[in-house]
């Protein structure tokens, strides 16, 4: 009995001790996402006022920190909330301007001639970093940029000149992701015990073998027809709508509304589709929004003078957090209590 009693309190005192590292480990994970969260809403609001007017910019911010989806998976430890904090930190440091303007960034002092080319330099380096760090987390934050550094590539090409482009665009990229992707192989092979290609084995496992397909199936309009529109909700209107006026605006907001189509073309190749693969290219679309809102109280100056902006702001706010606390209080915890349930059974 007394051994029986003795193995009882050691396995309570080490159950114990295992539920206290458990706490730690969590209240750890929710502080390092609550900064990711704080990153990516900083960098949205620099995105925001560098490709929009202010009005918008400011539309764009209400929207995003009202969205459900952001402050529903902008604090979860998963993949893709990384993969969206990093892909913002990116379009934060890229040089939208060369879009708009090639002849911006010239060899001169920035109180003449603009940015010079070793900020420009300086700012792909960086933007470059990030986005070889995504493709690290997820390789399908390629689709996000395919557009943009295809742009900027073409539009430094044509306007300025291809010396330009090879120095000051293509060789700082390039390093930078060079240096990112030989770090990986080599974290890699002290992990795995062997020289392994995570990008190559990700895109075997869910293009070649379609291994994806275990977890579900859905047709190819899954995200245009339903993926979207739960994501938006009521902002889905001033999506299709900013998506117009993007594509009929300046470049680099033509670049925008190109990005957020490519992206959803791009995951819509895959058989097994989830919400959370769209929230990298949510803060785009969100932005599109904003530029719909800016529009349409441009266009109908009664509706602001009679203060529909500040009961439509009220709404999405209210609408918005209301979501946020039935899937955070409720559906979450309701699905915590059914995996302890089926745990004790088993």
């Amino acid at each position: 009995r007394e051994r029986e009693r003795e193995r009882l309190r050691t396995h309570t005192y080490a159950h114990k001790g295992s539920e206290r590292e458990r706490e730690k480990e969590r209240a750890r994970d929710v502080y390092s996402s609550a900064v990711g969260a704080a990153v990516a809403d900083e960098c949205f609001f620099e995105l925001a006022h560098r490709l929009a007017s202010v009005r918008a910019a400011r539309w764009a911010v209400a929207l995003w920190l009202c969205g459900w989806f952001p402050l529903y998976l902008g604090t979860r430890t998963l993949a893709n909330t990384t993969e969206t904090v990093l892909t913002m930190m990116a379009a934060a440091c890229w040089p939208w301007e060369l879009l708009d303007n090639p002849k911006s960034y010239t060899v001169g002092p920035k109180e003449k001639h603009g940015p010079s080319l070793p900020r420009l330099a300086h700012r792909l380096a960086l933007a470059s970093t990030f986005i070889a760090l995504a493709l690290v987390v997820r390789p399908t934050a390629a689709a996000v940029w395919l557009v943009p550094a295809g742009s900027v590539v073409i539009v430094a090409g044509c306007a300025v000149s291809v010396p330009f482009v090879g120095q000051s665009v293509i060789a700082p990229s390039a390093i930078a992701a060079a240096t990112v992707g030989v770090l990986t192989l080599v974290a890699d092979r002290l992990f795995y015990g062997r020289w392994v290609c995570v990008l190559c084995n990700f895109f075997a496992f869910n293009f070649t073998q379609d291994a994806g397909s275990l977890f579900g199936v859905h047709p190819w309009h899954w995200y245009f027809s339903q993926g979207l529109p739960a994501i938006l909700l009521t902002a889905t209107p001033l999506f299709l709508h900013g998506t117009v006026l993007g594509l009929r605006g300046c470049l680099s907001l033509r670049v925008i509304a190109a990005t957020v189509m490519c992206s959803v073309f791009c995951h819509s190749l895959v058989s097994h589709k989830e919400f959370r693969f769209l929230f990298p290219v949510t803060p785009f679309a969100i932005l599109l929004c904003g530029v719909s809102v800016d529009h349409v109280l441009a266009n109908t100056k009664w509706f602001a003078q009679a203060g529909g902006c500040h009961c439509v702001g009220v709404l999405s706010g209210v609408f918005g957090c209301l979501l946020w606390c039935i899937q955070c209080f409720v559906h979450n915890r309701c699905r915590m209590l059914l995996g302890k349930k089926r745990r004790k059974k088993k």
